[in-house]
């Protein structure tokens, strides 16, 4: 089962606002110098600085710092305007969203960090959903895959065995909840998302299917490092993907 994931990481000195059917997605490290760590600590919000001062482990205190930071210096780059001035709204199950102002577009984002990596998917005029996990040693495949995943899913799972059966199952949580983040759907509506391999084909129950007819869809499955799986949803069947470093 192989499946396309390898990408072309472009310098990251691009400020302009990608088309309508093009998702620019960008990668960077949460270990950060602290002078950089401090630069982006300013920018935050009182609420985010609260977000942040809640975690019980420093380290976790910086990654947390730094992805919210990060993600406001490059919205702040696309609209041109001060990142500490960039206000957030959040939707039901927690996903911000960008609070707009008179005459901004519609600038779509989202974000997902695991162990020291982030990244960030951006877009206009169209939800986009973003995950990344780091490929851990797996005890618990199973039990997970029974849990959140479909009976096809399990069954193909079990086709495989090694490191193409870890890979395949990081491939459909990530593209599960690429997809769930787009929707603003929460954790709990893994098992309403179906996902074929190779192809990444979609299907979707209940709710989401009502919503969002599963033509519209395109899953891009990635590789942000050695041992980490990544996908980005859209809503979009022809979108494009441009990769950058931040």
């Amino acid at each position: 089962m192989e499946q396309e994931r390898s990408v072309v990481w472009q310098p990251g000195s691009i400020a302009t606002l990608p088309p309508a059917g093009t998702v620019h997605v960008w990668r960077a490290s949460l270990i950060q110098p602290p002078a950089i760590a401090q630069q982006l600590a300013q920018s935050l919000s009182p609420d985010e600085q609260a977000r942040v001062e809640r975690f019980r482990f420093v380290q976790h205190q910086q990654r947390s710092l730094i992805s919210r930071g990060l993600l406001r210096s490059l919205l702040g780059r696309y609209l041109q305007t001060d990142p500490a001035t960039l206000k957030f709204d959040y939707e039901a199950h927690g996903k911000p969203v960008l609070s707009r102002s008179p005459g901004w577009p519609n600038v779509q984002f989202n974000l997902a960090h695991s162990q020291d990596l982030v990244v960030y998917a951006i877009a206009v005029n169209c939800p986009v959903g973003i995950d990344v996990e780091y490929q851990r040693a797996m005890t618990d495949m199973v039990e997970i895959a029974q849990r959140f995943f479909s009976t096809s899913e399990q069954q193909a799972l079990q086709k495989l065995s090694g490191a193409a059966q870890k890979t395949a199952f990081f491939d459909y949580w990530t593209g599960k909840e690429a997809v769930l983040k787009a929707t603003g759907q929460g954790l709990a509506g893994l098992s309403s998302v179906e996902i074929v391999l190779p192809g990444c084909t979609l299907y979707l129950q209940g709710d989401l299917a009502q919503r969002y007819p599963v033509s519209s869809w395109k899953i891009r499955l990635f590789e942000p490092e050695e041992n980490y799986s990544g996908a980005i949803a859209i809503p979009w069947p022809a979108a494009e993907f441009l990769f950058f470093d931040w």
